[in-house]
């Protein structure tokens, strides 16, 4: 299966996505805006469109020097912020550890 974003030019450390025969090569690529609407959609299908109960959680900002990879270009985190999104919370992490969520302020639809 072909990634439509995919690219060797990504190299993230990740510690649980390992090759392994069962899944093959771990591959990365840039989030795509169409694919992230889809999500969220689909997600409205089985659990309500209740903005208010919806939480996105961004991490691994750390190691993206506070931008967001999507649509093939490296966007400024807070440009990235400006773009209305059907959550009520969002969040970043910028550290390997669960526990260091960061409450951001955004656009909402």
């Amino acid at each position: 299966m072909i990634i439509a974003n995919e690219t060797a030019d990504l190299c993230f450390e990740d510690k649980t996505n390992k090759t392994h025969p069962y899944q093959g090569k771990f591959r990365q690529g840039y989030h795509a805006t169409d694919l992230l609407q889809h999500a969220f959609q689909i997600d409205g299908v089985y659990t309500g469109y209740d903005v208010s109960r919806k939480k996105l959680v961004i991490t691994c900002v750390d190691q993206t020097d506070d931008r967001i990879y999507i649509d093939n270009k490296q966007v400024p985190l807070y440009d990235f912020l400006e773009t209305p999104l059907p959550v009520s919370d969002l969040f970043i992490n910028r550290s390997p550890k669960a526990g260091t969520l960061e409450p951001v302020k955004f656009q909402t639809i």
